[in-house]
């Protein structure tokens, strides 16, 4: 998984985080969430702020 790759270390990206990142870019779905802070790095990723 590339998003685990290349950000885990270098973000400290959780891997439950990253799962959830995976799964919304994939499936074509915005991830909103109340923590965009642990997201805004992933490139590709559409994200929402609640």
């Amino acid at each position: 998984m590339k998003i685990l790759d290349t950000n885990i270390l270098t973000h400290g990206l959780l891997i439950l985080d990253a799962m959830i990142a995976a799964t919304c870019m994939e499936s074509g779905a915005v991830l909103i969430t109340r923590n965009t802070k642990d997201f805004k790095f992933i490139e590709g990723l559409k994200s929402f702020s609640i």
